[in-house]
């Protein structure tokens, strides 16, 4: 279910360079196996970014840090979910 709803918010096309696409079953696999990789603190921010809809201040509220915070980890986590891809 959590692969499901992730893969719904976060796109592998929206982090592989223009012009490459994988299918959906590829993606979705792509996906899920780079989100594992990932701390755990880091998987909570994407979860609560991407699947629960959270905005940066309620996420920075829930973690005790603050939202210029939040904003530089999501940046940094979407790019390590960007190079775990290529």
């Amino acid at each position: 279910m959590l692969l499901l709803l992730l893969k719904d918010k976060i796109h592998l096309e929206d982090l592989l360079p223009a012009g490459e696409s994988r299918d959906e079953e590829t993606e979705s696999i792509a996906l899920w196996d780079v989100v594992k990789q990932l701390p755990p603190r880091e998987q909570q921010i994407i979860v609560m970014r991407f699947i629960q809809e959270k905005t940066q201040s309620e996420v920075a509220a829930h973690l005790g840090l603050s939202q210029a915070q939040i904003s530089r980890l999501e940046k940094a986590i979407l790019n390590h979910l960007k190079n775990l891809l290529l």
